[in-house]
C-alpha cells in the first residue's frame, strides 16, 4: 500500500553555496512580499501550463488550523529549529529573525497557512 501522507523535503544542497535570507533572490521579494508571492506562483503555473498544453486555476485562501494537524508537523519544526540554529552560528540577524518568527507562528494555537492550489499539485 502507499504511503500518501505529505512530507516535508529540505534537500541538501550538495556542499555548495549557501544562500540566505539576504541574498539578491530573495531580497527582490522583500518590497511587496505578497505581491512578489503572488507572481511567482503564477508564473510558475503558467509556465507548467504551457509545458502541457492544458489551462492551471490558481486558488488562494488563507485559513487557520490547530498546528499539529499540519502534515508531519514534528519534521517542520525540527527543520525550523536546525535552520535557527544554523543561522545563528553564522551571525545572520535576518535569518535568525525570520526562523525565529517562522516557529512563533508554528507554535500559534491557530497559525494562519496560506496553502497555493494551481489546480496540478499544491505548493
Amino acid at each position: 500500500m502507499f504511503n500518501l501522507i505529505q512530507k516535508w523535503n529540505f534537500p541538501s544542497n550538495n556542499y555548495g553555496q549557501i544562500f540566505g535570507i539576504a541574498d539578491s533572490g530573495v531580497e527582490t521579494f522583500k518590497g511587496t512580499p505578497i505581491k512578489s508571492l503572488a507572481r511567482e506562483i503564477c508564473q510558475n503555473s503558467l509556465d507548467a501550463a504551457l509545458e502541457n498544453g492544458e489551462p492551471t486555476r490558481i486558488e488562494f485562501k488563507t485559513f487557520e488550523i490547530d498546528p499539529h494537524k499540519i502534515s508531519d508537523y514534528g519534521n517542520l519544526e525540527d527543520a525550523l529549529k536546525r535552520a535557527l540554529d544554523f543561522w545563528s552560528q553564522q551571525q545572520s540577524t535576518k535569518a535568525k529573525t525570520f526562523f525565529k518568527q517562522a516557529l512563533d507562528v508554528i507554535h500559534k494555537p491557530s497559525p494562519r497557512l496560506l496553502p497555493v492550489v494551481n489546480g496540478m499539485k499544491s505548493m
